[in-house]
């Protein structure tokens, strides 16, 4: 299968959600409103809810900041 082909199959298929979309779950408002306020960077952010017993990475936080995530 050439790469093109294969990028455009991924396209649009929803994985796992991913930890991000699963604390959304539980913070809603609140953490949405720190992802999109750019000026906190993912490692401030991961240990914030690191603090409220969230284990999330900043790269997962990252992806999921970007759309890149597959939730």
């Amino acid at each position: 299968m050439r790469l093109r082909d294969a990028a455009h199959a991924r396209m649009g298929q929803p994985g796992p959600r991913c930890g991000v979309a699963e604390a959304l779950d539980d913070l809603g408002d609140e953490l949405q409103e720190a992802l999109d306020d750019l000026s906190i960077t993912g490692t401030a952010l991961e240990d914030a809810l690191s603090e409220r017993g969230y284990t999330i990475s900043e790269y997962t936080l990252r992806r999921h900041r970007n759309g890149r995530c597959r939730c």
